[in-house]
């Protein structure tokens, strides 16, 4: 078995490896060779990973506010959005 790692400064990350073996379950020997290699951006599978959890915890903390919780907040989110617009428009 070989394996090669290398990841470079930009995230760049390839894995790949080379692994011999033989298939002894018919009663002749026949070999098995098996190349694989992977590439990923580490950076970018670190930050979608992190998305995942984010969004999670988000929902998992609106799922546990009350109901009457909720359409408080989405009101105020409507009003700030409404000062918002008042802020931009001009009068």
């Amino acid at each position: 078995m070989q394996a090669k790692v290398n990841l470079n400064n930009l995230g760049e990350l390839t894995m790949a490896s080379h692994v011999m073996g033989a298939n002894t379950s018919d009663k002749q020997d026949r070999e098995v060779i098996l190349n694989y290699t992977h590439q990923e951006n580490v950076y970018q599978l670190w930050r979608s990973l992190r998305f995942g959890d984010n969004l999670q915890e988000w929902l998992q903390q609106q799922i546990s506010l009350p109901a009457n919780a909720l359409s408080h907040q989405a009101e105020a989110t409507s009003s700030r959005t409404k000062k918002d617009t008042d802020l931009r428009t001009p009068q």
